[in-house]
């Protein structure tokens, strides 16, 4: 093999074209460009609806936001390290990207290092979001087989993620000598190897992720049809898997020495990647969203929480007299076994303008005493409110 004064290493296989004997001005340019576009635009507009949704309509967000918000930032930085990358010559060839053969080696140092950027918020986005869905799960799966399925998994994802930040970060040492090729006493690790690990945590983690819950829900005494709905909407992160598995195909082109060209179809897939399953997990909190502004299209699938088998009347339940004369339902408290599932207040709550007294004031209208129905978490121990639903007593006034 020849080398360049730097140490840096090119097959005789190029040396035409690096001698411009032969030329090949093809480019994966445009096509970054616009992988990048559709990613930054979908991965807006599924966060945003969500956010809407959990921050305004229903005023309850949770951890699972906050760690949705940490996957959008570091998906926009993995976008931020393309075009980066893109501006010193990512997509072109490597004999394109400097006529000059002395400096070649400079200009494949610059590219590999929004390269190695691009790895980092890869892993970091992809980690945050499988986090946001796992703090989702924890908040609807009651504690049970399915729910320490679920932290065992979570904490193979976060020993993942760290070890992956430092074998990124250390992969040569002196650090710089990743893409410095004029540093020719540094000691690395082959990180393509440890690339091939990570993909093959990542299809495992996305299908039990997406596959655990599913006999749980299954089980719940509702319609079929709204049985089916959910399950595809857990299920949907098979979506991210497939692109894991794309992604997982091209890994074997940077062992070449084209890196800047040759990189560029692991890269687009691990945008899509990324892209997936932030919308992914973003949908599920969408229903609110749909039910309001598309009520006839969804009223099919959209019963009420009431129809979970699991949530009984409890006899300690406290009523009003002029609720049970009149034959009304009463106001119960509502526990749950260890083997339910339950939805918490973020799921599932009508906004209301509601006075302090427990009065809802409509417009053009007397305010209304409106009853409230609170279901706890008594029977596990624990005070915490996990739905409430504001509702007029049918009586006579």
């Amino acid at each position: 093999m020849t080398s360049t004064p730097g140490g840096f290493e090119i097959p005789p296989s190029l040396l035409p074209y690096l001698l411009h004997e032969k030329t090949d001005d093809s480019t994966l340019q445009p096509l970054l460009l616009k992988v990048n576009i559709v990613f930054v635009i979908v991965v807006i507009f599924a966060t945003s609806l969500r956010f809407t949704v959990r921050f305004r309509m229903l005023r309850s967000a949770g951890l699972d936001d906050i760690l949705m918000i940490l996957a959008l930032v570091f998906a926009l930085l993995l976008s931020v390290a393309c075009l980066v990358g893109e501006h010193y010559g990512l997509g072109k060839h490597i004999w394109n990207l400097n006529s000059n053969l002395l400096e070649l080696a400079y200009d494949v140092g610059r590219v590999t290092k929004a390269l190695y950027g691009c790895y980092l918020a890869y892993s970091t986005s992809i980690t945050f979001c499988k986090l946001s869905i796992i703090a989702t799960y924890t908040r609807i799966f009651p504690n049970g087989a399915l729910r320490y399925s679920i932290y065992a998994i979570g904490v193979v994802v976060i020993i993942f993620w760290i070890t992956s930040v430092f074998c990124i970060i250390f992969t040569c040492v002196p650090v710089e000598a990743a893409w410095d090729y004029s540093i020719t006493d540094a000691r690395c690790i082959h990180i393509l190897d440890y690339f091939y690990t990570c993909a093959g945590v990542n299809i495992a983690t996305d299908l039990l992720l997406c596959f655990l819950p599913l006999p749980t829900i299954w089980k719940l005494q509702m319609p079929k049809a709204q049985r089916i709905v959910v399950c595809i909407i857990f299920g949907m992160g098979t979506f991210a898997c497939v692109a894991t598995i794309l992604r997982l195909t091209q890994l074997v082109h940077l062992n070449g020495i084209d890196v800047p060209y040759q990189s560029i179809g692991s890269l687009n897939w691990s945008l899509i990647e990324v892209g997936t399953g932030i919308v992914c997990a973003s949908i599920s909190s969408l229903r609110p969203l749909a039910t309001r502004y598309l009520p006839r299209a969804f009223a099919h699938f959209t019963q009420h929480t009431l129809d979970l088998p699991s949530l009984h009347l409890n006899n300690t339940a406290t009523s009003t007299s002029a609720i049970t004369s009149k034959g009304a339902p009463q106001t119960a408290k509502r526990s749950m076994t260890d083997s339910s599932i339950y939805v918490e207040r973020s799921f599932d709550v009508t906004e209301m303008d509601t006075l302090e007294n427990g009065e809802v004031k409509k417009d053009g209208e007397e305010p209304e005493r409106v009853h409230r129905e609170v279901w706890t978490e008594e029977s596990r121990g624990s005070s915490q409110e996990v739905l409430v639903r504001d509702f007029e007593p049918a009586i006579a006034r």
